[in-house]
């Protein structure tokens, strides 16, 4: 859990002070700071590090902004410059630091420990930032802020294992989150659309909102689970077939659905199945006559070589169909017919100056 939030600012004589909450054991802590204190801040912890202010690990909001207006650039600045209290007091090297405490005007000889971000159900208050801007007035500097906050809201979601929690989890996601990835993904084709940014940083930005988009799906896409926890706990629920464990269990598309809308799901996908099987029967079908105009040009055929052969010598009244040898010979040259001999028929074939005696059934 955070233990520094930022819920509002005030702004006095033209200089806009936010007010810092600090969440102690015993106690709570609010003190106001500039935005000033804060790069004061930055540029201490730097020095006592021994680094460049733009070395230091953890980076504020930009000192110019995107937004037009004042109170737009306050509303995000507080909740960069929570998330960026929030790193400091996390780092081992940074939390417990005079400078830092100083900052924060913790108690004397207070220590800053693990025990203080142990996992919570207390709602996180950067969690339920919502995007007010609309998509078409989001630029693309300003887009990458937001993602920011949103993507720092998505790592602080409590992902506890308690029913309570996780349901409390999917509640936020659902009111904040998700709509502001909503927001941000027409944003981005807007951006794209109008080439205020390139294909190559459109591409880009798209793939980390589709890894974050993934994340968020993974909190929401397991509801079997959780409406099975549920129904466990409350020993009832919706049962289809036999309570055994071949018995139907709820799936993501019909845990939300009541009887009715359930039956009316089952009769479409019992009217796709019926469409798929009647288009499987026609192709089927289709096999079957084209099996049989093959049959019937074959047939065609031999008829004509049977013709053609009447006209040389007298068949057979016993011949009917032709055999193999007789189809082999079909796709042969001959020259010349000579004789019959009871069912069979005597040919001399003659092909590349040899000749050769055939003797061919007729059954």
């Amino acid at each position: 859990m955070s233990i520094i939030f930022i819920p509002d600012y005030l702004e006095k004589n033209g200089t806009i002070y936010y007010n810092v909450n600090i969440k102690l054991p015993l106690r709570s802590i609010s003190v106001s700071r500039r935005y000033s204190d804060f790069v004061e801040l930055v540029t201490t912890l730097s020095d006592d590090l021994g680094l460049g202010v733009s070395e230091f690990p953890y980076k504020l909001p930009p000192k110019t902004s995107v937004f037009s207006s004042r109170k737009s650039v306050s509303e995000l600045r507080k909740v960069l410059l929570a998330d960026f209290l929030d790193k400091v007091v996390r780092d081992r090297d940074l939390q417990n630091r005079p400078t830092v405490h100083k900052f924060l005007q913790l108690p004397k000889n207070f220590n800053i420990s693990r025990d203080l971000f142990k996992e919570d159900t207390d709602s996180v208050k950067d969690t339920r930032f919502l995007i007010t801007d609309t998509d078409t007035d989001i630029s693309g500097d300003q887009w990458l802020l937001y993602f920011r906050i949103v993507k720092s809201s998505i790592s602080k979601l409590d992902r506890g294992k308690t029913l309570t929690t996780r349901a409390e989890t999917r509640e936020k996601v659902q009111k904040y989150i998700r709509p502001n990835l909503e927001k941000l993904a027409r944003a981005l084709t807007n951006l794209g659309r109008s080439g205020a940014i390139s294909k190559n940083e459109w591409n880009s930005r798209t793939a980390r909102l589709s890894q974050i988009q993934d994340d968020v799906e993974s909190i929401l896409g397991n509801r079997e689970e959780l409406f099975q926890e549920a129904t466990n706990a409350r020993l009832g629920g919706r049962v289809f077939g036999k309570p055994n464990a071949d018995a139907a269990r709820e799936t993501n598309e019909t845990v939300g659905l009541d009887d009715r809308e359930l039956f009316q799901q089952q009769q479409q996908i019992h009217k796709e199945q019926d469409q798929e099987v009647e288009q499987l029967r026609m192709i089927i079908a289709r096999q079957r006559q084209i099996g049989e105009a093959i049959n019937q040009e074959w047939r065609s055929r031999m008829r004509c070589l049977i013709a053609f052969l009447r006209k040389l010598i007298i068949l057979p009244t016993s011949y009917k169909t032709p055999g193999p040898e007789l189809r082999k010979l079909h796709n042969s040259r001959f020259r010349t017919i000579i004789s019959f001999s009871g069912t069979r028929i005597l040919l001399y074939l003659k092909s590349n100056s040899r000749c050769t005696l055939r003797s061919i059934p007729c059954t």
